[in-house]
Parts: C-alpha cells; sequence; structure tokens
C-alpha cells in the first residue's frame, strides 16, 4: 500500500467522521476499507451518497489541488464498482491523483 493510499484513505475517513455526525447510529459507516457504501448492503442512501462524493471531491480538492469529478468514474472503465467500498474509492483517487497533469 502506497503512502498517497493511504493519505486517501484518511482523507475518505475524514469524510466518514463527517457523515456520520448527520447519520443515525445504525446508519453509520465503519471506517475500514471494506465498508461497502452504495449497493445492497451500503449505509448510503442516494442522497447520502451523493453528498459523500461531493465532500471527498472538495476535500481531494483542498488536499491535492486535483479537482474531480468522480461522478465519471461512474460511466468510465471503471463503472459502480469504483463506489462500492471504501478501499474502491481509495483506489480510483489514487489513480487519478498519480495521473499525468495535462
Amino acid at each position: 500500500m502506497s503512502a498517497e493510499y493511504e493519505n486517501i484513505t484518511r482523507l475518505i475517513y475524514r469524510c466518514i467522521d463527517e457523515m456520520n455526525e448527520q447519520l443515525p447510529e445504525e446508519s453509520q459507516l465503519a471506517k475500514n476499507s471494506a465498508t461497502v457504501l452504495v449497493g445492497g448492503q451500503g449505509g448510503l442512501d442516494s442522497l447520502g451518497f451523493i453528498t459523500f462524493i461531493g465532500l471527498v471531491e472538495e476535500k481531494c480538492e483542498d488536499e491535492f489541488s486535483l479537482t474531480l469529478a468522480l461522478a465519471d468514474a461512474a460511466a468510465s472503465a471503471e463503472g459502480d464498482e469504483a463506489f462500492e467500498t471504501v478501499g474502491a474509492l481509495a483506489t480510483v483517487i489514487e489513480k487519478r491523483v498519480a495521473a499525468p497533469k495535462n
């Protein structure tokens, strides 16, 4: 696991902390790379998921000076799996942070 991946994971965990402040205890997300974000076992409904992704994009811009449109990942080859778990999301972000800047 790279240092960049670990930084991204910590960023996502901070976003989880912020989301959990708004969620009832039984719906709160665990800070774990295997935590399902969306789907049958996901802890977030559609509005919560959109809010969470927006928060992650905002934090990535602040932390890495990188503007992400994570919704583009769902339309790309990465597909819906890009958002399935915290670990998958961190991997997608890591690839985008490491990509050459135009």
